[in-house]
């Protein structure tokens, strides 16, 4: 009995321990994100064009279609 309740805690203390990580690395992974897209300028128009263009051709390919907009002047 006793071991079942050690194995327990330990499997509950594990899943807490996962779930600590994985919340600094989602934390983290954001607010690199959040800080690339405060130094991008014109980010609006950029995001714009990039939907239009997946709109425009729902089919095509994203090296074809998608790549070459951020570049490109409106």
């Amino acid at each position: 009995m006793r071991q079942t309740e050690i194995t327990d805690s330990l499997v509950e203390l594990f899943i807490q321990l996962v779930q600590r990580i994985n919340t600094r690395a989602e934390k983290k992974v954001e607010g690199e994100f959040t800080k690339d897209l405060k130094r991008l300028r014109g980010k609006e128009g950029i995001l714009l064009r990039l939907a239009e263009a997946a709109v425009a051709e729902p089919g095509g390919m994203v090296r074809k279609v998608i790549f070459p907009v951020p570049g490109s002047p409106r």
